[in-house]
């Protein structure tokens, strides 16, 4: 079916029916629904789309490609599984990203190694540039469709009844203008039409159908910016210079035939490897010189100055949580308080951190052979072990292992705060039932208001929000 699509003379108009499909399906998932079972379904579908309609652009898959596509399918199976709104959040902005890079090493117009940054630029460009070209490619191909099956003589009324159109508008405005004014109810009449106008536009069905025709026009787009990626003018003179700085081998006729055949080499008739570059071709040929590197010593200082301030800042959080300095904490905040506040401003220091190494491994000059065999190690082992720790890190079941924590805590001291337990995620009120029931029966009536806002929360979902969590623990508050 695949070999059939490529070589169909209508597989652009095939590609867009198929993209509007997918819109459907998308917006049938999504609108008006939380997300749960949706989002891996959906991420499925979108690989098959982009995998048929696409694969005459893909390189030969490798293990990195399934070690990504195992990633993206379990981070979007979280969704299913778990409920924990903090990775709910995180995943909705990371599984993109990682599919639109994956798309791009795989598919894209220029070949990039996984491991460069000039990675992310070429994702940026397919995304916007190359998807919303396409957008008037979409148009064309829907207007060619409709315009092939009439005949030469419909073509030239459906033209001329434009041209009559455009030419009456006008016109049409003149005329209305002078009968509105001349009759009371003629105006009155007219002027009913906004408030029909402004009750068409909340049709139901309305949001819906907008939701599909820009989901379509993008999902078309993004694909055949793949199929038919647009080759900016830097690049065509780049290629052309090259190109030209290549000259042919001399050739002459042979007078008895039509094939040309090589002069033999002689001192004079010799064409010199290189020719002279004039100050014109100089200004013109692309840049050879190096890019630009950090010196690895000033690079070194840099990282050895801000790890100076994180581990003061570790120092720091020990002697507060466990006891090591005086224990006072500021603004009198409880412990639980204390270790729960900063999360945010804590997330966008790592994402510096992220950030200064990509910088540190990418961009700075290595010492020798040694330091750059490591150098591009530790690029490739930071990003495949960064992504691989933070795949666990959805399937650890923190907030499970916090009630744990907590239980253990209250064996050892006899105290436990039940409001912050109630509020936790639904991934750990079975633990929570499970101890209510044996140990701890004040937190039942904390149980119970969790129960009615998880049964009224749950009383509008479909089926597209399923969620295995949510589900299971509706099912042990029930007892």
């Amino acid at each position: 079916m695949i070999e059939k699509i490529k070589s169909s003379p209508h597989r652009a108009l095939i590609t867009l029916l198929v993209a509007v499909l997918l819109a459907v399906i998308h917006q049938y998932l999504f609108y008006g629904h939380e997300i749960g079972l949706s989002y891996p379904l959906f991420v499925i579908l979108f690989y098959s789309f982009m995998y048929i309609f696409a694969q005459d652009c893909m390189r030969a898959l490798t293990l990195f490609d399934a070690w990504v596509t195992g990633v993206v399918l379990l981070l979007s199976l979280t969704y299913l599984l778990f409920d924990n709104f903090l990775f709910q959040v995180l995943n909705f902005l990371i599984i993109p990203v990682l599919i639109m890079l994956h798309l791009t090493y795989v598919m894209g117009r220029k070949q990039r190694r996984w491991w460069e940054i000039g990675l992310i630029g070429t994702a940026l460009d397919h995304l916007l540039p190359q998807t919303i070209r396409h957008i008037g490619t979409a148009a064309s191909i829907m207007v060619r469709a409709g315009v092939r099956k009439m005949h030469t003589s419909q073509k030239a009324v459906v033209f001329k009844i434009s041209i009559g159109l455009l030419v009456s508008m006008p016109i049409l405005f003149v005329v209305l203008t002078l009968l509105t004014s001349a009759d009371g109810v003629f105006h009155e009449f007219l002027s009913g039409f906004p408030a029909w106008l402004d009750q068409l536009a909340f049709m139901p069905m309305l949001p819906r159908i907008i939701w599909i025709g820009v989901a379509g026009l993008l999902l078309f787009g993004y694909v055949w910016g793949f199929v038919q990626p647009m080759q900016y003018e830097s690049e065509k003179r780049e290629n052309a210079y090259w190109k030209s700085s290549a000259p042919p081998p001399s050739v002459s006729q042979h007078p008895d035939s039509d094939e040309s055949v090589a002069e033999p080499e002689t001192k004079a008739s010799v064409t010199p490897a290189f020719t002279p570059v004039t100050a014109r071709t100089q200004a013109q040929a692309p840049s050879d010189q190096e890019p630009i590197r950090l010196d690895p010593v000033i690079a070194g200082t840099i990282l050895t100055v801000i790890n100076t301030v994180y581990i003061l800042f570790v120092l720091v959080q020990f002697s507060y949580l466990f006891g090591a300095g005086k224990g006072e904490l500021p603004n009198d905040l409880s412990y639980a308080e204390y270790a729960r506040s900063g999360f945010t401003e804590l997330i966008l220091v790592t994402g510096l951190n992220f950030l200064m190494l990509i910088i540190a491994l990418e961009y700075t000059r290595p010492m020798g052979r040694t330091g750059a065999i490591a150098q591009r190690v530790l690029l490739r082992c930071y990003i495949v072990l960064g992504i691989t720790a933070y795949t666990v890190i959805n399937y650890a079941g923190m907030d499970t292992r916090i009630a744990e924590l907590n239980i253990e805590r209250y064996h050892q001291t006899g105290q436990i705060d039940t409001t912050y337990l109630a509020n936790l995620s639904t991934d750990a009120m079975p633990l929570l039932v499970q101890f209510a029931d044996q140990e701890y029966p004040e937190l039942k009536a904390n149980l119970m208001d969790r129960k009615a806002h998880l049964d009224k929360f749950a009383a509008g979902l479909e089926w597209p929000s399923y969620n295995l969590a949510r589900y299971r623990a509706q099912l042990e508050l029930s007892k």
